[in-house]
């Protein structure tokens, strides 16, 4: 079961850290010291991978260059990053790379046509993304960062829009994710095992969800239209 927390985290030492590029896909290592991203900088053709130290006063771009590389994912250890690289109008690659930016791995490939997202294990096995299913929308599929094995964990139903936002849970079990209904923003959150197995919907709004990840506690805290056309935080605990 779950339940709404009356107390989310509290967001109480916000500061400027980024002011160009439009950055996206922001990801904290895990020492939480080195914040990735991907932008595209005054001078960049494409966006690109970039990291920055949170005490440092400009990024470092880890990425080439030479065409679009988003979603960037740390492995639990902090020595790699994961992203999304544009092969083609139907498909991205899956690369890893050192955080330094070298030693870069071409892991699996991905049709294009769900949200764009990356997500890496906590036990440090498997990648989550999105992709479309062959008769439908998009599902959620594993990816094993050893071989590049692809497993399809969740098939949305006939006519619906699709999964997409899969992010593990602290101890790699259980995966939440966004699902889209037949109308664009009529979405809830669902959990799911990584062992497979059908799908738990554990959000009845039926509002637009624009993020979420799993909390150090077990919890999910997400960003959605809960008011009006504001965007807003909110928090679920859960129990199993």
């Amino acid at each position: 079961w779950t339940h709404r927390s009356s107390q989310p985290p509290v967001l109480d030492r916000l500061r400027p850290f980024l002011t160009s590029g439009s950055p996206d896909g922001l990801a904290f290592s895990p020492s939480g010291d080195i914040l990735a991203f991907d932008a595209e900088a005054p001078g960049d053709s494409h966006r690109n991978i970039y990291s920055q130290r949170m005490d440092a006063a400009s990024p470092t771009r880890l990425s080439p260059g030479l065409t679009n590389e988003i979603c960037p994912t740390w492995s639990p250890d902090g020595t790699r990053l994961g992203f999304l690289r544009d092969l083609a109008p139907d498909r991205f690659g899956i690369f890893l790379m050192s955080s330094d930016g070298r030693n870069e791995r071409k892991v699996a490939e991905l049709r294009k046509g769900a949200t764009p997202s990356l997500r890496w294990s906590p036990n440090g096995l498997w990648l989550a993304a999105a992709e479309p299913v062959q008769a439908g929308g998009p599902g959620v599929v594993l990816i094993q960062v050893r071989t590049g094995e692809k497993r399809l964990l969740t098939t949305p139903p006939a006519g619906w829009r699709g999964d997409s936002l899969p992010a593990f849970s602290g101890d790699s079990s259980s995966i939440a994710f966004r699902r889209t209904g037949v109308l664009s923003g009529n979405e809830d959150l669902y959990l799911v095992s990584t062992s497979a197995g059908p799908p738990r919907r554990i959000t009845f709004d039926q509002r637009g969800i624009g993020g979420l990840a799993f909390l150090k506690e077990g919890g999910i805290v997400f960003s959605s239209d809960r008011k009006s056309t504001r965007l807003n935080s909110s928090h679920l605990g859960l129990s199993y």
